[in-house]
């Protein structure tokens, strides 16, 4: 057992240091630590080496702990990196998630008002069609019944009185209509 300084670090929770398989040589150990925070291991990890390179500095692989651990700080650069790119690339993905969300619901309330809009006129043209067969109803009703007048009257002398007034004041109507228009050309208000 080894003296350990990770204890007395702000942001050490624990280590784990697992033995591996055995060879002629050497034996492969794997160490695993948890840390509170990214900062605290990164703090660790620039202090540590500093530590370590001091500890090591002389001894028989030193320069081959110094290039390992030189690759692990590069390699957690690395991953910080990747893990920002991904963060911003995720953040990027919801933002757009979020506008496209967004503009959806809009469509859908687009597509709602459209719809409301066109049972409004589908009532509308109901209704209008109805009128239409109520206002042809009536025009066959009063066509029937100026003609059954017009039989009734034609056939005795008060019926032929009355076409000739009919008639007479139907020629008094194109004549002041025709005085009207004359009137309005000339700008002389009507009489």
């Amino acid at each position: 057992t080894r003296e350990s300084y990770l204890g007395d670090l702000p942001g050490f929770i624990e280590f784990h240091l697992v033995k591996g398989p055995e060879a002629e040589d050497h034996t492969l150990y794997a160490t695993h630590t948890v840390w509170a925070s990214k900062a605290a291991f990164e703090d660790w990890l620039e202090g540590g080496a500093r530590e370590r390179q001091h500890r090591m500095k002389g001894k028989p692989g030193w320069d081959e702990s110094l290039s390992n651990l030189n690759m692990l700080i590069d390699t957690n650069q690395r991953m910080s990196e990747i893990m920002d790119s991904w963060n911003r690339r995720s953040d990027q993905y919801f933002d757009d998630a979020s506008r496209g969300q967004a503009q959806m619901v809009k469509v859908a309330e687009d597509i709602e008002r459209l719809l409301k809009a066109r049972d409004t006129t589908r009532t509308l043209n109901d209704r209008l069609a109805e009128l239409s067969r109520e206002l042809g109803e009536n025009a066959r009703r009063t066509e029937n019944a100026f003609t059954n007048l017009r039989d009734f009257l034609s056939g005795n002398e008060t019926g032929n009185q009355l076409q000739a007034l009919l008639d007479s004041m139907e020629s008094n109507r194109a004549e002041l209509q025709a005085f009207r228009e004359e009137a309005a050309s000339r700008g002389t208000p009507e009489e």
